[in-house]
């Protein structure tokens, strides 16, 4: 079983906090934590599992050097909890990104990760934007 959140250490502003746990035993089995490449308040949104169990994909926002928030997703291996790779996406303005939901492909070959973005329009313009993930 798979949780994600935010969370705060002392001297630390949030993270993403991840935490498998054994579902028999309910015991710890993993966390892993992201901090962005600014070390702002990063935000998780959404988790998802592949099909297979393999892996353990996270994803939410989280603030850049330079470019507002930027969607942030992160690949773990579900047994280990090994980051397999993190992938950020900055929208065309560099404005606010928020990535709300992360799902798997039924073959496992992708994760697609959707939200919203900032558009080159008007001031509150925003864009929905989805990006799809080689797995592997």
């Amino acid at each position: 079983m798979y949780v994600t959140g935010s969370s705060e250490s002392p001297g630390v502003l949030h993270d993403y906090a991840t935490v498998a746990y054994d579902a028999a035993t309910g015991g710890q089995a993993w966390v892993r934590r992201y901090d962005g490449p600014a070390h702002g308040d990063d935000w998780t949104t959404s988790i998802a599992v592949s099909p297979d169990g393999a892996d353990v994909f996270v994803t939410g926002y989280s603030p850049g050097v330079g470019t507002s928030l930027d969607y942030a997703t992160a690949a773990y291996d579900a047994a280990t909890g090994y980051e397999l790779w993190l992938r950020r996406y900055d929208g065309i303005v560099h404005g606010n990104d928020w990535a709300w939901v992360v799902a798997a492909s039924p073959a496992d070959s992708r994760v697609f990760v959707t939200g919203h973005s900032k558009g080159a329009g008007a001031w509150n313009d925003q864009d929905y934007v989805t990006i799809a993930y080689a797995t592997t």
